[in-house]
């Protein structure tokens, strides 16, 4: 009996070991992805806004659930329904669009390296503030954030002036489609899944009266 109880919490140590273990790799592979395209990735603005912003974001968004429980808490103090994460990601997405930033972040490493980190931990807080949020504030959020996007989208696309020093006027043309395409498309993503829900409730509240009867 006792024997059992000792291989049994050897393994599941084992088993908290080695998941840690492999979390950190991935995350490691992951910055390292990141971080050795980087100058391939910015050469192309399209490759820059439209796949490593993403990227940056997405990566922090998915570390979120992995918080420990005390900081969850501790910042869901001055989070309340999750207005304080989304209003820091609108601004802190809002300022790397604008042209003469992103000319900074190509040209110089140390601004690049304040982009990555700064949208990482912006993905990192929204998936906290996200969770908070009911549909009503995530719709309002997610429906202002498209809107600025494709705003600038649209003056990338139509603009004959070079705003980016570093890239050329078909490349602004060409990440200003990919910044409507990629609002566009979390919109209608987020719609789908808002309905689906409901339709899920909806069939789950008819069989259990179904069962009742």
């Amino acid at each position: 009996m006792l024997y059992s109880s000792i291989s049994a919490l050897r393994a599941s140590v084992m088993f908290t070991t080695i998941r840690r273990y492999r979390l950190a790799l991935l995350w490691a592979i992951y910055f390292g992805v990141l971080f050795g395209s980087r100058r391939f990735v910015e050469l192309n603005m399209v490759r820059h806004m439209v796949w490593q912003f993403p990227a940056l974001i997405i990566g922090g968004f998915r570390l979120g659930k992995y918080l420990p429980a005390c900081w969850r808490l501790n910042f869901e103090r001055y989070d309340q329904l999750g207005l304080s994460g989304m209003a820091l990601f609108m601004a802190t997405t809002s300022i790397w669009m604008i042209p003469l930033v992103i000319d900074l972040a190509v040209q110089i490493p140390f601004i690049d390296a304040i982009k990555f980190i700064s949208l990482w931990l912006t993905g990192l807080v929204l998936s906290q503030s996200w969770q908070r949020a009911g549909d009503a504030v995530q719709a309002f959020f997610l429906m202002s954030w498209a809107m600025m996007v494709v705003t600038i989208g649209m003056l990338y696309q139509e603009t004959e002036i070079r705003l980016c020093s570093s890239y050329l006027t078909n490349e602004q043309a060409d990440a200003g489609t990919g910044l409507m395409m990629t609002a566009s498309m979390l919109v209608v993503i987020w719609f789908f899944r808002l309905f689906h829900c409901s339709h899920q409730l909806e069939m789950s509240a008819v069989l259990a009266k179904k069962g009742r009867g």
